[in-house]
């Protein structure tokens, strides 16, 4: 089973590709160029992997919270591979894509993403044996009352863009 996976919510186009015991992973900062570099770069990793597309069992795709257009784009291409293909497409909330990241046992998660206009996306995650569990729904908040919410929770791993906010 062979899955694509996309992410381009943010500056980055994240690329990941599954092979059953495999993982291979790519990310280039795009910035505003996404829309001319993701068709690109799919094909590239491909062709350095000896994959084809119609290789691909299944596509997937973050699907925010991030850039519109972004999002837009992102889904845009991974459905329209998927369609030509026949393929099965799943959709994940990239605040749960960052939460999988962490590499711990137990204690608290919290990706947050740079909403801009001094925003931030974010979500807290419980970790038990080593996978993430939202115990919140999914935010936009002040940085000021980001940081009333992490007040009361200990032993937090924060992770994202918007950490320098």
């Amino acid at each position: 089973m062979k899955i694509l996976g996309i992410d381009t919510t943010t500056k980055f186009l994240i690329l990941g590709l599954y092979d059953n015991t495999k993982i291979y992973e790519y990310n280039l900062e795009v910035g505003r160029r996404l829309s001319s570099l993701l068709a690109l770069t799919i094909k590239r990793v491909l062709e350095a992997l000896g994959w084809y597309i119609d290789d691909i069992d299944y596509f997937a795709c973050g699907v925010g919270p991030g850039s519109f257009t972004g999002v837009r784009v992102g889904l845009a291409t991974i459905k329209g591979l998927a369609f030509s293909l026949n393929k099965p497409v799943l959709g994940m909330s990239t605040l749960d894509i960052l939460a999988r990241n962490i590499k711990t046992t137990d204690g608290y998660v919290v990706p947050i993403i740079d909403a801009k206009r001094n925003l931030i996306y974010c979500s807290f995650y419980k970790i038990k044996k080593g996978m993430p569990r939202r115990i919140t729904p999914y935010m936009l908040l002040t940085p000021d009352e980001f940081l009333g919410k992490l007040k009361n929770i200990k032993q937090t791993k924060i992770l994202g863009d918007a950490v320098t906010l």
